[in-house]
């Protein structure tokens, strides 16, 4: 006589690894999820750092001027079209070929 073979154990080990493959590659925290999130993140802290240096530069700039250097004040001025007294400015239109 044979013996049968039980087949709970084998559903068992296919729910187990069908419902790991599930949580793994699906869901809120799936690993392709998590990849996703790890790239923006490392963009944003990019961003983060590229925003702190722009803020540094700033805050220089602004010592500068509020210490009356005159050559940084002339150097902002003219940047917003300013000119001194006397000066004439000379506009040149370029033609473009086409």
């Amino acid at each position: 006589m044979k013996k049968k073979r039980k087949l709970g154990p084998v559903f068992v080990f296919l729910g187990i690894v069908i419902l790991s493959a599930v949580l793994f590659f699906g869901g809120e925290y799936s690993i392709f999820r998590l990849l996703k999130l790890k790239g923006e993140r490392e963009a944003e802290q990019k961003e983060v750092a590229e925003l702190k240096e722009k803020i540094a530069k700033q805050k220089e700039t602004n010592e500068l001027l509020m210490s009356g250097d005159s050559l940084e004040m002339e150097k902002k001025a003219r940047e917003r079209g300013m000119i001194k007294e006397g000066e004439t400015i000379y506009i040149y239109e370029i033609e473009k070929e086409n």
